[in-house]
């Protein structure tokens, strides 16, 4: 029994230690299926190690004459670029590539410029470095600066560089061809919308044109739908330019003959490779360049304008004609929550206006006596003050000139049989406040004789001499201390 036992234990034993070595030459397979389902280029050509970039030759021309006449070149050396990738680092493939294809560029008028994304890791800003302006290419220049190592790694700027060249090249009228050698692995979408503006910037005359460095499937993804923003982009892998007919392939393809696609994006009824306008709206009529005609330079297309002429500058809606403001009050009606406020009135914003509760022309804000009665003749505080209503010093009683000025106060209040008011009496600082007190009060008991005697009952009326306490200015000269002697109607 034991024997048996013993039998069988081995017979496991020895199907484990098989299985083992099975499974252990099998994992690799089992572990990477990406390169069953999708397997890079560089299995079926040349290893990279093996790769001399020295032995590609420039392009020979074709017959016909190039279509693209300048090139911008956008390499990638951000940290993930000094990740390994079949046997060496992706940069160390990337500078091979960009050597290869400095050697295959034809020997054409070309314009150059070349882009390096860097951002150190100590910093926040993401940062594009020009390595070489915008001039002639110059071959022996470019193969200098890969072997001075000036495209050494650091953080991705994919985006920046981008937005760095739509404005370096602003003033290009033929075409460019855009060639960005990276992995792809930006992490997020801002460089698809920074390539959807360069198509915007420049329509039929861009091309972009990804070399994918590195097999992953978000770069993969990334360098694709860059690459179809623009009319005749495509992508490159990296691993099939390490074969020299693949490079002069790549190179033929973006100077004289790219793969222009069958869009139309604006849907104007212009293929984008002749829409010389490719953000047309929807709608308007287009010419055979895909362009409208927009006679005053609002963005509206004539056969849409029901505004033509319109001032150069102005703000238009999309009839073409500027926002309404019915109310002319400064705000535009769509913002406007009081459409009906009086073209004198000052508002707030939202449009309605400022309060101003007894309307006499001075925000509550600024008003010392906010409940001034219509027609109130008022300083600049907005309190109801007769300015003539003055008296030489040491003086109370009224003359001519004061009884006439008293009538606006008798019309006001015959016309507001509810309004009771108290009659105040300043003076100056001139002379002692005792003084000054019993001054003040005589003035005002003048001041409310007068109105009693022209007809306004007594219950309606007090009077308060205040001498120099509450001056309306300082009293520093001889015509501050004239505004200081005043008579004032405060209202109860």
């Amino acid at each position: 029994m034991k024997k048996k036992i013993m039998m069988i234990f081995l017979i496991l034993f020895t199907s484990l230690i098989l299985s083992g070595c099975f499974f252990s030459k099998s994992g690799p397979i089992l572990k990477k299926p990406d390169r069953l389902v999708d397997p890079p280029l560089s299995f079926f050509e040349p290893k990279v190690e093996s790769y001399d970039p020295s032995t590609v030759s420039p392009l020979i021309p074709p017959k016909t004459p190039p279509v693209t006449q300048n090139l911008v070149i956008i390499f990638d050396s951000s940290l993930t670029m000094n990740n390994p990738y079949d046997g060496l680092s992706k940069i160390q493939h990337a500078r091979l590539i960009l050597e290869g294809l400095n050697n295959a560029l034809p020997e054409i008028p070309l314009r150059t410029i070349i882009y390096k994304l860097s951002t150190c890791p100590c910093q926040d800003d993401n940062s594009v470095e020009v390595v070489f302006p915008f001039a002639d290419h110059d071959r022996q220049d470019v193969s200098s600066a890969i072997i001075d190592n000036r495209f050494a790694p650091s953080d991705s700027a994919l985006a920046n560089s981008l937005n760095l060249c739509k404005e370096e090249l602003s003033s290009i009228d033929d075409n460019i061809a855009v060639v960005i050698i990276t992995d792809g692995n930006t992490f997020d979408a801002s460089p698809i919308q920074a390539a959807q503006n360069l198509y915007h910037e420049f329509g039929a005359k861009i091309g972009i044109y990804p070399i994918l460095i590195g097999d992953s499937s978000w770069g993969k993804r990334l360098v694709h739908k860059m690459a179809d923003q623009s009319v005749s982009g495509f992508v490159q892998c990296g691993d099939c330019l390490l074969d020299n007919d693949c490079m002069h392939n790549f190179v033929h393809k973006i100077i004289f003959d790219p793969p222009y696609k069958n869009w139309d994006r604006d849907g104007d009824g212009i293929k984008d490779q002749f829409d010389s306008c490719p953000k047309t709206p929807e709608g308007n009529v287009v010419d055979s360049t895909g362009c409208s005609p927009d006679t005053d330079g609002d963005n509206i297309s004539d056969d849409r304008d029901e505004c033509p002429g319109t001032p150069s500058g102005t703000t238009v809606e999309s009839n073409g004609c500027p926002p309404k403001d019915r109310d002319n009050d400064g705000v535009l009606d769509k913002e406007d929550q009081c459409l009906d406020t009086p073209s004198w009135a000052i508002v707030n914003p939202d449009g309605c206006k400022k309060p101003d509760q007894d309307q006499d022309g001075i925000l509550d804000i600024n008003d010392d006596c906010i409940d001034t009665p219509p027609g109130a003749s008022i300083n600049s505080r907005g309190c109801w003050v007769i300015s003539d209503l003055q008296f030489a010093s040491g003086k109370w009683e009224l003359d001519a000139s004061h009884k006439n000025s008293l009538k606006e106060v008798v019309d006001i209040m015959k016309q507001h049989p509810d309004l009771r008011i108290e009659i105040q009496g300043h003076t100056d600082k001139t002379g002692p406040e005792g003084l000054n007190k019993r001054l003040s009060s005589y003035r005002a008991m003048s001041v409310m004789k007068f109105l009693i005697k022209n007809g306004i009952k007594t219950y309606r009326l007090t009077f308060m001499g205040y001498g120099s306490e509450k001056p309306v200015i300082k009293n520093e000269s001889s015509k501050n201390r004239y505004l200081n002697r005043r008579i004032e109607f405060n209202p109860k």
